[in-house]
C-alpha cells in the first residue's frame, strides 16, 4: 500500500479541499491523505490539487518510482 500526504499551508487561512489523481485516475478523495494499493510496484504519477478557504487553488505533480 502506498500512502500519500499533502503538506499544504495557507498563511492567511486554511486548506479546505484536496483532490487526488494517481496515474491519470481521479479517486474522488478530498482528504489531505490517501492510500492506494500498488501490487506490481509500478511508478506512480501523483497530481494533487488543493484549494483554500478563499477559493485559490494550487496544483502539484510528482512521480514516484518504487
Amino acid at each position: 500500500t502506498e500512502r500519500f500526504n499533502a503538506d499544504c499551508v495557507d498563511p492567511d487561512g486554511r486548506i479546505i479541499w484536496w483532490d487526488w489523481e494517481l496515474n491519470g485516475v481521479n479517486y474522488g478523495i478530498h482528504s489531505y491523505r490517501i492510500s492506494a494499493t500498488n501490487p506490481d510496484k509500478l511508478p506512480v504519477n501523483v497530481k494533487l490539487t488543493a484549494m483554500d478557504d478563499s477559493g485559490e487553488k494550487v496544483v502539484v505533480e510528482q512521480s514516484f518510482n518504487n
